[in-house]
């Protein structure tokens, strides 16, 4: 509920069947919390997806430290990072002794605000921390032993993903799969996963990875309805009122669908305009970030960017009445 009315049609919505909850509940009910069994078919389930060694934690933390542990990571060392770096990644970072060390985007065109950094070398960082940012591939960073790849925003693999030594995933009821806020370790290195799973103290709950199972035995239908939903989104009638967001040819993942407005005040209005219907469309920024006077792409995706509701239990019937509403507001804004 909000000051304008109720939001009908909420910005995230997880996508959780009824499977998936039965599935949850039956092993919440059991007897132990813990399913070393379940954890290693929640394992093998990443392994299959992306032809990697994998491991899994209950939580960020732990991770990061294992890996600073094994990897032999001073502490204080720095980490590069993107300016849209996710919290539950900063925090592990930081409870782990190690600095996220934020890197300006380079140019101001749209792809690369959304994702597609270039990298600023320098030699104090002991690795890369890179982050498809709302499922929009990445480009590889060069130059130092070890790579982190963040892929909680891909889920399949994409012709462009997959580069990096080490991939990480941390799920929660925000991500296109659900997982508890379980964490995952994926490498070809299968020394080192072997190393991780013995310094490991904290598997994910039985029930977090039978959730999970659930909704990647389904993931194709997931993502493929995702798909539709943002195609239907790329064809909006803009009149140039907003500018959509960039589709490579070489595939993305739809985490979320955000448009750019011209100016901030634009998107309070668009933004409005929406919620007054009932529709919860919102930045796409939740969470603070500092931004930089010299960075205007970055400050524009934190003030002038829009994000519509997109997930797959998203129905035709709601999302027809978001193009609508929207195609409503940009005859308006054209006159």
């Amino acid at each position: 509920m909000n000051s304008l009315g109720k939001i009908t049609i909420p910005l995230v919505r997880p996508d959780l069947n009824r499977a998936d909850l039965e599935q949850f509940l039956q092993q919440i009910t059991a007897k132990s919390l813990t399913d070393i069994t379940l954890v290693n078919r929640w394992e093998e389930a990443w392994q299959d997806i992306w032809q990697r060694h994998s491991v899994a934690f209950a939580d960020t933390n732990e991770l990061f430290k294992n890996l600073k542990k094994l990897l032999n990571w001073q502490s204080g060392a720095e980490v590069e990072t993107s300016p849209l770096l996710q919290p539950i990644w900063r925090e592990a970072l930081l409870n782990s002794w190690l600095t996220p060390s934020r890197q300006p985007l380079l140019n101001d065109s749209g792809q690369e605000m959304w994702g597609r950094q270039n990298w600023i070398t320098t030699n104090s960082p002991v690795l890369d921390l890179i982050q498809h940012n709302f499922g929009l591939p990445a480009q590889p960073a060069t130059g130092r032993k070890h790579c982190l790849e963040d892929i909680s925003a891909i889920i399949n693999p994409l012709p462009t993903t997959g580069f990096a030594n080490i991939q990480i995933v941390a799920l929660d009821g925000n991500k296109m799969v659900q997982g508890g806020a379980t964490s995952l370790v994926l490498s070809t290195d299968q020394t080192l996963i072997s190393a991780l799973k013995k310094e490991r103290k904290h598997p994910p709950a039985a029930g977090v990875c039978a959730l999970g199972l659930s909704q990647l035995s389904r993931v194709g239908d997931l993502m493929g309805r995702r798909q539709q939903l943002a195609d239907r989104y790329l064809n909006l009638y803009n009149q140039n009122s907003f500018t959509l967001p960039p589709s490579p040819k070489t595939g993305r993942m739809w985490e979320a669908f955000i448009i750019q407005l011209p100016n901030q005040q634009k998107r309070q209005e668009l933004q409005l305009f929406l919620n007054k219907a009932g529709i919860g469309a919102a930045p796409p920024i939740w969470y603070h970030i500092e931004l930089d006077q010299e960075e205007s792409c970055l400050n524009r995706l934190s003030d002038h960017s829009l994000a519509l509701p997109l997930y797959a239990s998203l129905s035709d019937a709601e999302q027809k009445k978001i193009i609508n509403r929207i195609h409503r507001w940009v005859d308006r804004d054209s006159t």
